[in-house]
């Protein structure tokens, strides 16, 4: 199967190309914006497997938890490539990733704030503050994506996500399905949503 991947959530983006099982990764520095970089990236990523974006059997994009405006260039991004090319797509989470990583039972901890995190903990996932983390999870095994300050006292171990990414992705099961139902992965509401909340219930 040949399909490419999109993941814009994170500082840093990532363009996975799967030919067959041969994996070509380009990534973006957190320093670039994604939005007026990503295409070239696809473009080097494609390059460098020789193959076409017409070539593909399907997109998929990394659908959340993670930065609201990187989720809507990656989403938008391959839902264009989709209807551009017919082709079906998929979606898996960052969450979906580092549980490949996981050795035994754990938590899995993303930086989503200044003073909170996205977490996993069994099935159960949403958002959290840091205090709050440290405490609840203090006697856990947590899975982390950097060594951040923020984590310290816990028992972290941090994982090489564009290794997990090109290693670990066959082994997570998707479904292939039309670009219209690819639907954003969001844990919390966006800073302009709970502007637009808090101001409704002011007036």
């Amino acid at each position: 199967m040949k399909y490419l991947l999109i993941d814009t959530t994170k500082a840093e983006a990532y363009v996975l190309v799967n030919v067959d099982g041969a994996k070509t990764l380009s990534v973006l520095d957190k320093n670039v914006k994604h939005n007026e970089n990503l295409l070239f990236a696809v473009e080097d990523a494609l390059r460098r497997a020789k193959v076409k974006l017409s070539d593909m059997d399907a997109f998929g994009v990394i659908s959340g938890p993670g930065s609201f405006t990187g989720i809507r260039v990656g989403m938008s991004s391959i839902k264009a490539f989709c209807i551009a090319h017919r082709k079906p797509s998929f979606s898996i989470t960052n969450f979906d990733i580092i549980r490949t990583c996981m050795e035994g039972d754990g938590v899995i901890l993303i930086p989503c704030t200044h003073t909170s995190m996205y977490y996993w903990d069994k099935d159960e996932c949403g958002v959290i503050s840091d205090v709050a983390a440290k405490e609840k999870f203090k006697d856990e095994n947590v899975y982390v994506l950097d060594n951040d300050e923020r984590f310290g006292g816990l028992n972290i171990t941090v994982i090489d996500y564009a290794k997990a990414l090109v290693n670990n992705i066959d082994s997570i099961k998707y479904n292939l399905v039309d670009s219209n139902l690819l639907v954003p992965y969001y844990l919390e509401l966006s800073q302009a949503e709970r502007e637009a909340n808090a101001k409704h219930e002011g007036s």
